[in-house]
């Protein structure tokens, strides 16, 4: 029931801005890329880039519902016209089964940005982008996973640890359309006998510039995300009942102001999903991002 009206409430805004935003359509081109799915160089050629995320999101493990909360902090600095470097901070809140078991966690990672292919043109670009990124082992642990234990299966969270990670980016703009695709993979590194399984994903994310007045534009926006994860390590064994996979899409709404700050809302929701019952896996999401580019 509360995922219904969450996603219903959500919907009744799509809607109504819609209604505002169709008045009339622009043939000017489309500023930006979705700020919730990757997209593969919005920032190019700026001298800062500012991301600032929240997410609710339900989860499920076996029977045992999870909701997280999650805060997150990016800040990248363009050093040249095609590489940018970014650091990252992400503090979650971590409900587990009652309503009173509540855990807290934080991380940090690097990313670096590479554009190392575009072609820019009057109201269009083709841009091909690569994206490595290394989780730091600081902060408390973020990854959860269910164990088996003499009562049943336990709770863990996963120690911090290095987790480098990279992605391939393509995004395209033409006239009101922005769309991107992309594939990444990511593996934690083992620290005292655990680890995260691997990941593997492919995203998609496309826009539609509805309206522009002024120096102002609103844009719709649609995502799918396909994501492959393998068992996870802990205390030095594999547990058979973790990884899985899953594919979930997005679509929300997209406001900017100029093309330096931009916010977006989103609902997300799992169409499909073969997840073990130690893996817990995200079923649906509300998520809000803004960005601001120098």
């Amino acid at each position: 029931m509360a995922q219904t009206s969450r996603c219903a409430l959500f919907l009744k805004l799509v809607r109504a801005t819609l209604v505002v935003a169709t008045m009339s359509v622009s043939t000017s081109p489309a500023w930006c890329g979705s700020i919730l799915v990757p997209n593969a160089g919005v920032e190019s050629y700026r001298d800062w880039a500012v991301y600032l995320s929240g997410r609710d999101s339900l989860f499920r493990a076996g029977t045992t519902p999870a909701r997280v909360l999650d805060s997150t902090l990016t800040a990248g600095y363009g050093v040249s016209g095609k590489l940018m470097l970014y650091a990252e901070a992400d503090l979650q809140s971590l409900r587990f089964g009652s309503e009173t078991q509540r855990i807290y966690t934080g991380s940090g990672s690097v990313r670096a940005k590479w554009n190392f292919w575009s072609r820019l043109g009057p109201g269009s670009y083709h841009r091909l982008a690569l994206i490595t990124s290394l989780g730091l082992p600081i902060g408390k642990p973020g990854d959860f996973i269910l164990v088996p234990s003499p009562s049943g299966q336990t709770l863990h969270l996963l120690p911090a640890r290095l987790s480098p990670a990279a992605d391939v980016l393509y995004s395209r703009s033409v006239g009101h359309w922005v769309y991107g695709l992309g594939g990444g993979y990511a593996q934690g590194i083992e620290r005292v006998g655990s680890r995260p399984g691997y990941k593997v994903s492919g995203t998609s994310d496309l826009e539609y510039l509805v309206e522009r007045w002024g120096d102002n534009e609103v844009s719709i926006i649609f995502g799918a995300t396909a994501q492959r994860l393998g068992r996870a390590r802990w205390d030095g064994s594999v547990v058979e009942q973790t990884g899985g996979s899953q594919a979930f899409t997005s679509y929300g709404i997209q406001f900017a102001a100029r093309s330096t700050i931009a916010a977006e809302a989103a609902f997300r929701t799992v169409v499909w999903e073969n997840m073990r019952p130690g893996q817990p896996g995200m079923e649906t999401e509300v998520v809000f991002g803004i960005r601001w580019l120098r």
